[in-house]
């Protein structure tokens, strides 16, 4: 069941006041369905499309599922191909269960390789190629904790922006869960307000700084 009073990702995201789940969130949903099948494989997540948001009153409470169906993996002829096991899933609500329809959310593929050995990058050399421009954040909350970006109202988790460099077609962002939060990074993976504050970073150098929702991932890779 999922409400404002239990379930912070949803309480501390607004959208005209409005509570709404980050569509980030569906990605640690899906992520965790899909661990079990995966055993320290990785998981990749394909065409994910956000579909229509899911928005709750603050007094309301909503059953949210994640459905995930097997698929024959294409082996690009046509063909089934079992070694990487494919999936569909779907995210949906409803607000009675028994009695209503099940609204769907979100929706994508997801795949699981073989484990695939992580990328590491050096900080201090990408520190030097981003010195054409850095903002700092201390932006102060409003008296009820939400700082607000044009529509979009944000509770602590989201206020998690330190610094951001910028470079030659590329930047490096510094965010950070503030303390009282910091039990999180032993609870998700793919934490929603990080992965939902790290989506919009690029974009915060530009001139244009008009809020907007992403309505559609192409390819996520958890390794």
């Amino acid at each position: 069941r999922l409400s404002c009073s239990s379930h912070w990702v949803i309480h501390d995201h607004r959208i005209v006041d409005r509570p709404t789940l980050p569509g980030t969130t569906y990605l640690e949903m899906v992520r965790t369905a899909l661990d079990k099948y995966a055993e320290n494989q990785t998981i990749v997540m394909e065409d994910i499309y956000f579909l229509t948001p899911i928005v709750i009153a603050v007094n309301e409470e909503k059953e949210i599922r994640t459905f995930i169906k097997k698929q024959a993996p294409d082996d690009g002829n046509g063909r089934g191909n079992e070694i990487s096991p494919a999936y569909t899933f779907s995210i949906a609500t409803r607000l009675r269960p028994g009695e209503d329809s099940w609204v769907e959310h979100a929706r994508g593929k997801a795949l699981i390789k073989a484990k695939e050995k992580s990328r590491q990058y050096d900080i201090n050399k990408l520190l030097e190629q981003c010195r054409e421009k850095e903002l700092v954040y201390h932006t102060p909350a409003d008296p009820d904790g939400f700082i607000r970006e044009g529509a979009m109202g944000f509770g602590l988790r989201w206020q998690n922006i330190k610094h951001i460099k910028f470079g030659k077609d590329q930047c490096l962002g510094i965010l950070e869960l503030p303390t009282t939060a910091a039990e999180d990074v032993d609870l998700y993976k793919l934490h929603p307000a990080l992965m939902d504050v790290a989506t919009t970073i690029y974009r915060r150098g530009a001139d244009d700084q008009t809020p907007y929702i992403p309505l559609f991932y192409k390819r996520l890779k958890i390794k």
